[in-house]
Order: C-alpha cells, then sequence, then structure tokens
C-alpha cells in the first residue's frame, strides 16, 4: 500500500500531466514497488466507487438491492481496468515494444483515481443543484475530457504517436461498453 507521500505526489503528477508538463513523470514512483503500490490506487477509489454508486442509485432507483447495483458497478470498474492494462501490456510487448509498460501502468493507476477523486465532488453539486437530467449531460463531458486525458497519460508514458494513443484511448470506451454488456448480460441472464 502506498504511503501518504507517494499518494500526494502520484496525484501532483497526474495534474502535472494535464498540464502537459514535460517533466510530470518525475513526480511519480516509477521503480519496481512504485509498480506495485500503485495498484494501492484501486483500493483508495473503493469510497470515492461507493458515494458515487450511492447517488446513481438513489438517483436511477433501479429495480435491484443497493448491494447488487454496488457489486455490478464494481466489477465493471474492475475488470474494465485490469482488462484495459493487459491490452495496452498486450499491445505494448507484441506491438509497440516501447519497455515502458511499467511506467504506464504506475501513472495509469494513479490516474483512474486522480479523475475519480476530480469528479466525485463536481457530481455531488451537480445532482444536488440541478438533478439527475443535468448529472447526465456533465457525466458525458466528464467521460469526453477523461478520455483527452487517458490520451494524455498514453502520449507521456508510451511515447508513442498521438493517433495510435488516440486509438488506445478509443480501446479502452470499447472495452468499458463490452465489459458492461457482459456483466449486465451475466447477472441479468
Amino acid at each position: 500500500m502506498p504511503n501518504l507521500i507517494e499518494i500526494v505526489w502520484s496525484l501532483y503528477g497526474c495534474y502535472r500531466i494535464a498540464l502537459r508538463d514535460n517533466n510530470a513523470l518525475g513526480y511519480f514512483n516509477l521503480s519496481a514497488s512504485g509498480f506495485w503500490t500503485s495498484f494501492g490506487a484501486m483500493l483508495l477509489i473503493v469510497p470515492v466507487l461507493f458515494v458515487e454508486g450511492y447517488l446513481d442509485f438513489k438517483a436511477m432507483d433501479p429495480k435491484i438491492g443497493f448491494s447488487a447495483f454496488l457489486f455490478i458497478k464494481l466489477a465493471i470498474v474492475a475488470l474494465a481496468w485490469l482488462g484495459y492494462l493487459a491490452l495496452v501490456g498486450l499491445l505494448d510487448g507484441y506491438v509497440f515494444k516501447t519497455g515502458k509498460f511499467g511506467v504506464f501502468t504506475i501513472v495509469f493507476n494513479w490516474a483512474y483515481l486522480a479523475i475519480n477523486l476530480f469528479w466525485i465532488p463536481f457530481y455531488i453539486l451537480i445532482l444536488g443543484l440541478m438533478g439527475p437530467e443535468a448529472t447526465a449531460l456533465f457525466s458525458l463531458i466528464y467521460i469526453g475530457l477523461s478520455y483527452v486525458f487517458l490520451w494524455f497519460v498514453i502520449t507521456e508514458t508510451l511515447r508513442i504517436s498521438g493517433g495510435i494513443a488516440g486509438l488506445l484511448a478509443f480501446g479502452k470506451f470499447i472495452l468499458v461498453i463490452l465489459v458492461q454488456i457482459a456483466v449486465f448480460e451475466l447477472y441479468f441472464s
């Protein structure tokens, strides 16, 4: 599990990536131990996803219980996250051959936490002030911006062309949709 200093510097590194700072990677622990501690970001994100899941549940009023709803949400996040890392790892190992998959993984893990920490206060504010309909619109804007940020992460870490990075970012979008379909199909069939 990462310590508080590593968490703060990694989140600050994500901020620097968003500003397109060429020295942003210097804020991350890019060692072998940093690779493994970056997975702690996924544990840190669980409370954020719990809050977001609870708010989604209340706004949507689905026909299933909260526990099932939250389980589905967490399953989709975990499978899409791991699936995307596997996809990028395979592509980097056999196609791009940059040798920077470890760096990508570290930054991607922290970036996923950062974008969710950034989003949750806005989500709460928009939901409280404008209701679920406005939240849906702002969620689409947020999703689009998060994929632009993913493009920044890919270009900064793997050092591949912007077009290929764009395809990789779009690949995550497609993967998330496929995971959602698969999880819904498994759970509701």
